[in-house]
Order: C-alpha cells, then sequence, then structure tokens
C-alpha cells in the first residue's frame, strides 16, 4: 500500500468497505428473513382468525358455514368449525384439514390430516378460538394457514443472494469509482497546479469551486503564491535599486579617483623637480609652500 497512489488507495477502500457491507446484510437477511417471514405469517393467521370470528359471532349455523366457506376461498386458509361434537372442513388450500378427538385441546407441535397422516408443523400456522351463533351455542373454530417451511425459505433465500450480491458488488464497484474519482480530483488538480507553481509561472492558480477543507487549502496555495511573488518583486525591485547604487559608487569612486590624481601627479612632479634641483624649482621655499597648498586641497577634496 505504501507505493501506491490516492487514487487506488482510495478505490481499494471504499471498494472493502462496501464489500464488508454488502456480505454484512446478505448475511443478516440470510439469517433473520426466515423469523421474519413466519413472525409475519402468525400475525396474519390471528388476524385472519380474529377476522373470521367477528364475522360468524351470532349468525346462523348455515350463515357461518357460508361465510366460513367463502373466507377460507379469499384468506387461502383451511377452517374447521366444530359444530355439536363434529368437525366440519372448508378448505382454501389443498389436501390439510384438522381432526381432533373430541374433548381434548389441540396440540400444535402434532398436527393430524383428515386420512390420518401428520404434516410438518414448521409448515403450517394453527390458530384456534370460539365462537357463539345465533342460538348461544359455543362453536370451535380452528384455523389452519399453509407456510412453506423454513427450509425452504433459506433455500429460496440462498439462491437469491449471489445474484443479489453479485449486483450489489457491481453497483458498489461503479459507485467506488467514481467517488474515487471524485474525492481525489481536486487533489490531482491541486499538485498540477503547484508543480506549475515551482517552475515560478505568473499565471498559476488554483481554481476554487468549493467552500470545505479543500477550498480552504486551495486559497491559502493561491494566498501563499501571491505572496511569494510579492516577495520577489520586492526582492527583484532591491536588487535593481543596489545594482544602480553600486554603479553611482562605482562611478563616484572613478571620479573621485581621477580628481585625486591630478593634484597628486602635480604635487609629486614638483616635490622631483626640487629634489633634482631643476630649473625654477631650485627655489625650494616657493615650492614648498605651493606643495603645502596643494595638499591642503587634497585634504579638502578628502
Amino acid at each position: 500500500m505504501k507505493n501506491l497512489k490516492l487514487f487506488p488507495k482510495t478505490f481499494l477502500v471504499s471498494i472493502g468497505l462496501f464489500a464488508a457491507l454488502i456480505v454484512l446484510v446478505h448475511a443478516l437477511v440470510y439469517t433473520l428473513m426466515p423469523q421474519f417471514y413466519l413472525q409475519q405469517k402468525e400475525r396474519v393467521a390471528a388476524d385472519n382468525l380474529t377476522a373470521l370470528t367477528t364475522e360468524l359471532r351470532g349468525k346462523s349455523t348455515e350463515e357461518m358455514r357460508r361465510l366460513s366457506r367463502e373466507f377460507a376461498q379469499v384468506k387461502n386458509v383451511n377452517i374447521t368449525l366444530t359444530i355439536d361434537g363434529r368437525d366440519q372442513y372448508f378448505q382454501g388450500f389443498q389436501s390439510i384439514n384438522i381432526v381432533t378427538d373430541s374433548g381434548k385441546s389441540v396440540d400444535t407441535s402434532v398436527v393430524k390430516i383428515a386420512d390420518g397422516q401428520t404434516v410438518d408443523p414448521r409448515s403450517v400456522i394453527l390458530r384456534q378460538g370460539s365462537v357463539a351463533n345465533s342460538h348461544g351455542q359455543t362453536i370451535a373454530v380452528k384455523l389452519l394457514a399453509d407456510v412453506a417451511p423454513v427450509t425452504q425459505a433459506k433455500l429460496a433465500t440462498l439462491h437469491v443472494l449471489p445474484y443479489t450480491m453479485l449486483g450489489s458488488l457491481l453497483v458498489a464497484l461503479l459507485f467506488s469509482y467514481i467517488y474515487s474519482r471524485f474525492v481525489t480530483r481536486p487533489i490531482r488538480q491541486m499538485a498540477a497546479v503547484t508543480t506549475t507553481m515551482q517552475q515560478l509561472e505568473k499565471g498559476a492558480r488554483y481554481p476554487v469551486n468549493s467552500r470545505d477543507e479543500i477550498g480552504v487549502l486551495g486559497r491559502n496555495i493561491n494566498e501563499l503564491y501571491q505572496n511569494l511573488w510579492q516577495t520577489i518583486r520586492s526582492l527583484e525591485h532591491e536588487n535593481k535599486r543596489i545594482t544602480q547604487l553600486e554603479k553611482e559608487k562605482i562611478a563616484f569612486l572613478r571620479a573621485a579617483s581621477h580628481e585625486l590624481k591630478t593634484p597628486l601627479a602635480a604635487l609629486r612632479i614638483m616635490l622631483e623637480n626640487m629634489q633634482l634641483n631643476i630649473g625654477e624649482y631650485k627655489n625650494r621655499d616657493q615650492y614648498l609652500a605651493e606643495s603645502v597648498a596643494q595638499v591642503d586641497r587634497l585634504a579638502a577634496m578628502v
């Protein structure tokens, strides 16, 4: 990871997080979906039994049979009415009827069929209640709802999960790519601009289009580069001023040296001639006085 650039790092981290989230969500769906499925079916069965007893309450026996038959067809459930100790069956789905010994409570762990066979209790939901008819007679009502076994629900879920996981991973790949490009684009632009700024190009500037941390960093870079250019311009101006001062100093020294050489040369000539007693320079007192005056002029010039 140390040798990777920002875009691959961001892409791998985001796709890793998405993949972990997808696996976790699918695992929860596979584990919890059958339980939610059974709970929902149990609530529906209880609501159906409540609705059925409400419709049957206070009705005649014939009316109860008719309403139970219609209710079983509409709700796709099996209904058993125990009238005068005899069970009457109304089927909404095929081949399952409830048969119990009279006078005994129903054991929901073992569900008997009309032909004497039993059915896996995990594949049905049994609810029972009672209602009074128009003559005040209490009639037992049993409602049997068909439910696919939990194992079948898990198998169905297991068959669907690979396709949903594949689709989710493809969407995560696409989103991670777009997200990584979106996140790293300002940083790539900033790197290109700062590379241009290293070459001290005057037009280099980062385009600030946001007010987030990236935008603040871009504005700081622009201000820093502007301050750098102001410092460079100040240094250039100061350098030009110093160069001009150097030129003026050189010109001054040349002029001063020229002005000093002339009286020095005249003074040297007078002194040498007096030393050699040449011509009029034998009058040393006169020319010594002139030499002193010449030295005074030199001192004044200095």
